[in-house]
């Protein structure tokens, strides 16, 4: 969350930890920039981890939005961050 100078083909990855209520796996939703993605989303333990790899390079020196939404017990929680692309140069093929 909030990071500066990302790499330009991250993968999203955020850890959930059960607190008093377990946090169910099919209950998380992952959105990128308002757009529905689809993690990878694996539990165990009192884990869950979600996983989104990368789908190509983010465009240099953009910010990215996550939105992550699920239920804990009778809660739904949402977090939210965004973070900052390195900037790069684009080469073309001919040079």
């Amino acid at each position: 969350p909030n990071g500066i100078d990302v790499p330009a083909d991250a993968r999203i990855v955020a850890e959930i930890v059960d607190g008093p209520a377990a946090v169910p796996a099919n209950s998380v939703r992952l959105k990128l920039n308002g757009n529905a993605a689809t993690p990878t989303v694996n539990k165990s333990g009192t884990v869950t981890r979600v996983e989104l790899p990368s789908s190509g390079l983010f465009p240099s020196g953009s910010t990215q939005s996550v939105e992550l939404t699920y239920q804990a017990g009778t809660e739904t929680v949402t977090n939210t961050w965004t973070f900052r692309v390195a900037a790069y140069a684009i080469v073309s093929t001919s040079n």
